[in-house]
């Protein structure tokens, strides 16, 4: 018998705190604000400044009371002097309302509609665009005016999505690119005898590649012959930039650099990853075959979007003044 009594009084206990959360949670309050008309009568306006809006008089005061609409006040306390008209603005016809959330909606559908009412609508939540803390990013310019603290805001990019820079490779000891890059963990760890597999010489994850663990070094020029070129001969596994302007390593940290890490730029997408493709040399020269192989190197790689920031050499020969 005390079994069921104690079973019944934790039961109503449990069902009065169900209750209790339930009112709280539909109790929860927000604010609109509302703009009388220039024709409001002065005694609605009064009533809306003294926040003695229940009333049966008027058809908004009445909607208010239906919606138990509370603290009426006015949006601008104190208006400033500025060389404009207030009764022309109707600053002093704004006011801030409280209602229950789940109420709001009806009630802005309502008095929208209402013949004293110019607008009304939720006071909304606002929040300061993201401003990221590398050390270089108030000389960028031209982030905010393309628009990129709100696309922040939303994403700043995703590391599944992999994009292929074909370029001069990257510095892979830049302080603010050390996770910018795509790595191929199949030629990385340790092999079955124990050696490193990023230098191992074999093709551990059968791609076709040797050691291909950060990218490929496609550049192969082999009528080249100028030492100004760098490494311009052979195809191999280190796609290191060594570009006289460091091109591939710029472009590179362009799109992904490290973000709000206090250091070097903010970069458009960092939570992204990029493929290093390396396929032009020191002097920024490079072949369409090296580009065409370093392409289709990516999309075997999962590249979804390649970054090209080259152009064509067209070579004009002139014979007999004929062009």
């Amino acid at each position: 018998m005390s079994f069921r009594k104690n079973f019944r009084r934790k039961s109503i206990f449990i069902f009065v705190l169900f209750l209790a959360l339930s009112s709280s949670l539909t109790a929860q309050t927000t604010q609109v604000i509302i703009k009388l008309k220039q024709n409001a009568p002065a005694e609605l306006l009064t009533s809306f400044r003294n926040n003695s809006i229940r009333s049966d008089k008027y058809s908004v005061t009445k909607t208010l009371s239906r919606f138990n609409v509370t603290n009426s006040k006015l949006l601008f306390n104190k208006i400033p002097q500025i060389n404009f008209d207030n009764s022309s603005t109707g600053l002093e016809r704004i006011f801030l309302l409280s209602v229950a959330q789940n109420l709001s909606g009806d009630l802005l559908s309502i008095l929208s509609k209402n013949e004293f009412v110019e607008y009304i609508e939720t006071n909304r939540v606002l929040k300061i665009e993201f401003d990221p803390n590398d050390t270089y990013y108030s000389n960028q310019y031209s982030l905010p005016l393309i628009g990129m603290p709100s696309v922040w805001n939303i994403t700043q990019g995703d590391s599944n999505l992999v994009l292929g820079v074909i370029d001069t490779g990257l510095d892979f000891l830049h302080p603010d690119l050390q996770n910018s890059f795509k790595l191929d963990y199949g030629e990385m760890g340790v092999d079955g005898l124990g050696r490193d597999k990023r230098s191992n010489g074999v093709d551990d994850d059968n791609n076709g590649f040797i050691d291909d663990w950060r990218g490929w070094d496609f550049t192969d020029e082999p009528f080249t012959g100028d030492p100004r070129r760098g490494d311009y001969l052979t195809p191999d596994n280190d796609p290191t930039d060594d570009n006289k302007n460091s091109h591939g390593t710029a472009v590179t940290g362009i799109i992904n650099a490290s973000f709000n890490n206090a250091l070097g730029i903010s970069s458009i997408a960092p939570k992204c990853k990029v493929l290093i493709l390396r396929a032009f040399d020191a002097e920024g020269f490079g072949e369409e075959d090296d580009v065409a192989n370093a392409v289709l190197y990516g999309i075997a790689q999962g590249v979804k979007i390649f970054n090209f920031s080259f152009g064509l050499i067209l070579d004009i020969f002139i014979n007999g003044g004929n062009q």
